[in-house]
């Protein structure tokens, strides 16, 4: 317990910037493999007609784990995809849209942006009480709940309110795979070696928690709240982004060498040029509150 604890610590005793600086590298290979937009378009491309518009939301919501890759990939593949079933392609555009920018924080998983925000609320809150800690898992529950209410309010709003205004649609549609990719072998491969890798990292995950006297429980109270997982949630979002990554990388022939993972690595980092700037400045905020 005293030698994970002390490397989940030392792997994550960074500012907020620098918590999501490490979950942003894992998460940064599986998104420049493909991984992420080829599970997302696995889980729109299987959805029964009469469950389209409802996955479509769901999936806009689900890809913020991966940060902005719903608006590259997702808001057009939703107009493809309305389009291709003879839907008009601004409602599935439109569906798509909503998904990824209403519900964005909303997740059945904790993503990027769960350790970034739970660092800056953990800072605001030692001005008052230094030692107070901000668990990154602690909108979870509130995190679940909402992934499912905005799925059903956006299918609700693009079936009652915009498909009716947009009226019937009268362009021309296209033959079924003229338009509309399917999954290649390569990469079904690649997802296949992915939930294989990820399941055994949760199995592990379950083995260490489940147990009163688990590994990755608290060793003084066996609590999981207070344990060395969720305080090293964003080592744990590494290292499932990172393994993950690279067994689809390797299995969709992606992945041609350790450069490529590199490569992944530093283009993830680009993304967080904007909120270094937004830091800067709101740092300097917190500073002088705290002065005066």
């Amino acid at each position: 317990h005293r030698i994970l604890t002390e490397l989940i610590h030392n792997f994550t005793s960074f500012a907020p910037l620098g918590t999501v600086l490490v979950s942003m590298r894992g998460i940064g290979v599986a998104e420049r493999t493909g991984l992420i937009g080829a599970a997302l378009r696995l889980l729109v491309l299987s959805a029964p007609r009469g469950l389209l518009t409802f996955l479509l939301v769901f999936a806009g919501i689900l890809s913020n784990t991966a940060s902005e890759v719903g608006y590259v990939l997702l808001v057009p593949l939703g107009a493809i995809i309305f389009q291709t079933v003879g839907r008009h392609p601004l409602a599935g555009m439109a569906a798509a849209f909503a998904g990824v920018s209403g519900g964005y924080s909303a997740n059945l998983l904790l993503g990027t942006v769960d350790p970034l925000l739970s660092g800056l609320s953990e800072e605001a809150a030692r001005i008052i009480d230094p030692a107070y800690v901000v668990n990154p898992a602690c909108n979870w529950y509130f995190m679940i709940v909402s992934t499912f209410f905005i799925a059903a309010a956006g299918t609700w709003v693009t079936e009652k309110i915009v498909v009716p205004r947009l009226g019937d649609y009268e362009g021309e549609t296209p033959a079924e795979g003229d338009e509309l990719k399917k999954l290649t072998n390569e990469e079904k491969r690649g997802l296949w070696w992915a939930f294989a890798v990820s399941a055994v990292l949760m199995s592990l995950v379950v083995v260490g928690l489940v147990p009163e006297n688990g590994i990755l429980r608290e060793a003084e109270t066996g609590s999981i709240l207070h344990s060395p997982f969720m305080h090293g949630i964003v080592t744990f979002i590494f290292v499932v982004g990172l393994l993950a990554g690279i067994a689809y990388g390797v299995g969709a022939g992606t992945i041609k060498s350790d450069a490529d993972v590199v490569k992944g690595m530093k283009e993830s980092m680009g993304s967080l040029a904007l909120f270094m700037v937004l830091v800067f400045f709101a740092a300097q905020f917190v500073a002088y509150f705290k002065y005066t």
